[in-house]
């Protein structure tokens, strides 16, 4: 039983180094979408302005 449950431990740590890694991708891209919104409304804002 002890090795079995070991193996099973092993298998829930690898899924959550995985979880992991893609949180931080999907952080990173939502991160990244936010200051390209944040760009685009300045550069309307600039563009409104040189009317």
């Amino acid at each position: 039983m002890d090795e079995k449950h070991e193996r099973v431990m092993d298998a829930i740590d690898g899924l959550r180094d995985d979880m992991n890694g893609e949180f931080k991708t999907v952080n990173e891209r939502v991160a990244n979408a936010e200051r390209e919104h944040l760009e685009l409304r300045e550069d309307i804002r600039e563009l409104r302005r040189h009317r």
